[in-house]
């Protein structure tokens, strides 16, 4: 009898064994464990970028610097005066950084603080202006104006002139040519009344790119390709989530994912494989592979190019040089993928 157990015992071990190792397209407990990056102690905001020797990178207690193998400097970092809210590098010496006072009698109180040496000296670029946020890639705003930041100025861009502007979300994006660009969709409160508007905005050109009545949807990512835009859509109603392409009068369905976004009011990941044609797509547990053209081909990803990173939370992709793309993880630190070489797997920066 007791024999009989153990083995009736084995057997139901091992098929929960088998069916735990055989689970299909998703990713499983098993899959999950095996396949998530390793955690440290640092807490990734944003991939800022590669100059000299150096990548640059906001966390969430500042900016810093690291040199592979030699060391990790601290630039700007949250104290008990300041908190470091967002950072932008236009060049390899000129850094800006949002600050938030903490101190008592300024307290909620915005500044730019600029460097024209890479962290180590800070003037005030923007005091008193009341700027609420800022993108990584050189968009700022406040309640009535956006801006562009370029050569310790602030430079203002062309939208509708109101008494107030509320920005429901804001999406950075670069592009093959290194150009940035950024997405906004604002509702802006004129005398008669509001209205919501989408942006498309070029940096350093004052003009917007696109300008189009909009609506409350909330959109979750942004990406620029040539001359088209794309956005992201999370359908938490149906639990789907979809590329849009932005069209001059508003944004139309473009192709349904094969897995969900992660996020559906802040920005997912992207990013435009230009070796292949393909719009990259940070999905919460694959990287979906969207080949793009009249009949759009969408294909899932969790091995190759995505091996270690595909169930990581990342914060943003950027272009380093050629085909190899530097990988913010909030978690993890920073990745190099090489999109030249896609079977290769992601390689940590250290």
């Amino acid at each position: 009898m007791k024999k009989a157990i153990i083995i009736t015992l084995a057997v139901v071990l091992f098929s929960a064994l088998m069916v735990a190792c055989n689970i299909d397209a998703t990713l499983g407990i098993y899959s999950e464990v095996a396949q998530s990056t390793p955690s440290s102690d640092v807490v990734l905001r944003d991939y800022l970028g590669y100059y000299n020797s150096k990548y640059y990178y906001l966390s969430d207690d500042g900016v810093y610097s690291l040199e592979v193998g030699v060391a990790t400097t601290k630039l700007l970092a949250s104290d008990e005066n300041q908190r470091v809210v967002s950072a932008f590098m236009e060049d390899e010496n000129q850094l800006y950084v949002l600050v938030e006072s903490k101190e008592k009698d300024k307290l909620g109180e915005t500044v730019i603080k600029y460097s024209i040496d890479a962290g180590k000296n800070y003037s005030d670029l923007a005091a008193e202006n009341g700027i609420k946020g800022m993108l990584s890639n050189g968009f700022c705003w406040n309640d009535s104006r956006i801006y562009y930041m370029q050569a310790g100025e602030l430079h203002e861009f062309n939208t509708n002139t109101s008494v107030k502007n509320e920005i429901l979300s804001a999406f950075s994006s670069d592009s093959e040519t290194g150009d940035e660009y950024a997405f906004f969709s604002v509702n802006e409160t004129e005398l008669g009344g509001t209205a919501n508007r989408f942006y498309v905005l070029k940096y350093g050109e004052s003009a917007p790119v696109k300008n189009i009545k909009g609506d409350s949807t909330y959109y979750c990512g942004f990406q620029s390709i040539g001359s088209d835009f794309y956005l992201l859509y999370k359908d938490t109603s149906k639990n789907l989530s979809y590329v849009y392409k932005l069209a001059d009068d508003g944004p139309k369905e473009y192709v349904k994912l094969n897995f969900n976004l992660k996020f559906s009011k802040t920005q997912n990941s992207t990013f435009y494989d230009a070796g292949y044609g393909k719009l990259v797509v940070k999905c919460s547990t694959y990287f979906d592979e969207i080949t793009l053209g009249d009949e759009p081909k969408v294909e899932s990803v969790k091995n190759r190019y995505a091996s270690n990173i595909c169930t990581a939370d990342i914060t943003n992709f950027k272009l380093r040089e050629g085909q190899t793309y530097i990988v913010g993880t909030v978690n993890s630190m920073l990745y190099s993928i090489d999109m030249g070489n896609p079977d290769n797997v992601p390689v940590a920066i250290k």
